[in-house]
């Protein structure tokens, strides 16, 4: 990947008609920042993270960029360090968990909104799944910072679930249509944040990332 922002383009799969291409912006950090947070003793469980951010009202000045295993998409810094910043004699437990969990999502919606931009705009919904996802915080934070509704699927493992799917078109026992007409039972996060609001922290956000990439190498 090249350091000029561009995402990479591969071929994600051939069902005998050619090769359909697939666009990829890696997050790092994600399930593996909560749990070094944990392993740290900054909060107590994976499980109590999503209380002790609903426990407070703001992230009380703290903020978190969990890059740490370097910047990636779109930025593209692998050495890049991650850090906490805004902490004081005031912070708590939920100001941590809160910093960490809207890191994760600015994170997320950075890769996103590359995304749009490369596929020339269009995106007007995020389909998650995964471990994450079943923090409502997390996924309500994403639709919110990205003002755009998140639709996290009910199937715990979509992508065993993809690549099974393509096994059995592969297979000839099933079809593409199939595979569409498959129900997909899914739980929808509507962004519910007001816009101004949402600007003054992409604001935040975005001088905590310069503060990151100038710490990284040119």
């Amino acid at each position: 990947m090249t350091p000029d922002g561009k995402l990479p383009v591969f071929i994600g799969w051939d069902l005998g008609d050619g090769p359909d291409y697939t666009v990829e912006g890696g997050v790092f950090s994600v399930g593996s920042a909560i749990d070094w947070t944990v392993r740290m003793g900054l909060l107590p469980s994976v499980q109590a993270i999503e209380g002790l951010a609903n426990s407070v009202s703001d992230a009380g000045g703290v903020t978190m960029v969990p890059c740490l295993t370097g910047l990636s998409a779109p930025h593209w810094k692998s050495d890049a360090r991650a850090a906490i910043m805004g902490l004081g004699l005031d912070t708590e437990t939920g100001h941590i968990a809160r910093a960490l969990l809207d890191g994760i999502a600015f994170r997320c919606a950075e890769v996103i909104i590359a995304l749009d931009q490369k596929l020339g705009g269009g995106i007007g919904e995020v389909k998650a799944d995964g471990g994450p996802t079943r923090n409502k915080y997390l996924m309500q934070r994403q639709a919110d910072i990205l003002g755009m509704p998140v639709s996290v699927s009910l199937e715990p493992d979509m992508t065993g679930l993809g690549a099974a799917l393509l096994a059995a078109i592969g297979a000839g026992a099933m079809t593409l249509d199939d595979v569409r007409e498959m129900k997909r039972d899914a739980t929808v996060y509507e962004p519910a944040m007001a816009a101004d609001v949402r600007e003054a922290l992409w604001a935040g956000w975005n001088q905590s990332i310069a503060l990151i990439r100038g710490r990284a190498s040119p």
